[in-house]
């Protein structure tokens, strides 16, 4: 695994034209970009930019992960160049005992189906190397752009839910919780 003081990121999950990594040393400047963005920011967590402590803490909770599960939320880049779009991932959800998905997007790569083309390399990798069967997915009422997106990956409404239910640190803020439930017939968007 690509360790936060190492120059190369190991590739966990790849598309055709992205890839999500492991985190290295060359992440943590765009990264910290990307999470002081208030447009990329207003449906995470409160809504707020984050600092430099919430981002070492959250890349130090996302190794832990990868070394203690085999999978987490890591660096997503262009295969043509390497260069660093967002953020994206499998992490559990809380303190449930759920696996979520997620994905954050630098505002110059929103559009062109490129959170589909992840989303469902994510699912196929949830689903087929990892065993899960069923991966969750959270957005906020306001974010149509997310249940759009979530909806045409196969994902199907399950419930609202404030953030203290699932365990998140936003407690106070009210959360539509969406999933997609693996087919024995092997279809990534067949859902209940």
């Amino acid at each position: 695994m690509g360790e936060f003081g190492s120059q190369k990121s190991t590739i966990f999950v790849s598309s055709p034209r992205f890839y999500i990594s492991h985190w290295c040393t060359s992440d943590r400047q765009p990264f910290s970009g990307m999470v002081r963005e208030p447009r990329v920011m207003r449906y995470i967590g409160r809504g707020e930019t984050w600092h430099t402590a919430q981002v070492e803490q959250f890349i130090a909770r996302q190794q832990a992960n990868f070394a203690n599960l085999t999978y987490g939320l890591g660096p997503i880049k262009l295969h043509k160049n390497d260069q660093f779009i967002g953020m994206a991932g499998l992490q559990p959800l809380g303190n449930t005992e759920q696996v979520e998905i997620g994905c954050w997007l630098l505002p110059q790569f929103w559009g062109h189906n490129r959170a589909d083309e992840i989303g469902e390399a994510l699912l196929r990798h949830g689903f087929i190397n990892l065993g899960l069967t069923e991966i969750w997915a959270l957005a906020r009422q306001q974010n149509r752009a997310s249940i759009a997106l979530m909806n045409r990956l196969g994902f199907r409404y399950h419930a609202t839910l404030w953030g203290w239910q699932l365990g998140l640190e936003a407690r106070d803020v009210e959360t539509l919780v969406y999933k997609n439930v693996y087919s024995e017939h092997g279809s990534i968007n067949e859902t209940v």
